[in-house]
């Protein structure tokens, strides 16, 4: 499963910018962490550690 999923983003036959949905800084980890546990809305989110 993954060395497809992984061929296909290298070919770009998946747009990852709509994978991702939210994206937090690190200090929110709260947030991020309820809106991932909900997944209403939500396909992938993201900690930005520099953030």
């Amino acid at each position: 499963c993954y060395p497809l999923a992984i061929d296909y983003l290298k070919r770009g036959l998946v747009k990852v910018d709509k994978i991702v949905t939210h994206v937090f800084p690190l200090r929110e980890y709260k947030k991020a962490m309820k809106i991932a546990s909900k997944g209403q809305d939500s396909i992938k989110v993201t900690l930005a550690p520099g953030g």
